[in-house]
């Protein structure tokens, strides 16, 4: 540049890659793992969302145990829809009933590994 700035030059790295993607359910509230929670009723709805990435060819899979909550759909948004690698993969959830579960998540990874790790629990009271 004539004034002596450089010119801006925007970076490719990492960060720009693996921003959370936005949730496919925009009217339901998004919570945060690993989190208890303990704030929902029956009949609500609400949705966590997980940052994926393409390069360690992981596959996610959410299970729930316990009674009150079930998993009603899942969607991944990529952050470029033409080429399917890094994004978020969402989990819409809906409190059926009074009860406790736990929610945990599996991750395959290189060899089938499974890893599984408590992505929250649920209280309703």
């Amino acid at each position: 540049a004539e004034d002596g700035i450089r010119d801006l030059v925007r970076s490719r790295g990492l960060g720009d890659v693996y921003k959370r993607q936005p949730s496919p359910w925009p009217d339901l509230p998004v919570y945060q793992y690993p989190n208890v929670i303990e704030s929902v009723s029956p009949g609500e709805e609400f949705c966590i969302g997980l940052d994926i990435n393409d390069r360690l060819g992981t596959k996610l899979n959410v299970n729930v145990e316990g009674k009150g909550l079930t998993l009603e759909d899942s969607e991944t948004v990529y952050a470029d829809p033409q080429n399917p690698g890094p994004g978020t993969a969402w989990y819409r959830f809906k409190v059926t009933e009074k009860g406790n579960s736990f929610v945990t998540l599996e991750i395959a990874g290189v060899g089938d590994v499974v890893i599984t790790k408590l992505l929250f629990a649920f209280y309703s009271s």
